[in-house]
């Protein structure tokens, strides 16, 4: 348990809000592609 609270915390430090040229804001996830393939293997 305490692995996935720690997993979905650094997710969500990589959260950022955006800012779109019609004004309005949405999510992006910065993550790479290394690190999505591992959290997807962790749900697995």
């Amino acid at each position: 348990m305490d692995e996935l609270k720690k997993d979905f915390s650094y997710i969500l430090d990589k959260v950022k809000v955006v800012k779109s040229g019609f004004g309005k804001k949405y999510l992006r996830l910065e993550l790479n592609e290394d690190e999505l393939v591992k959290f997807r293997r962790g749900l697995h």
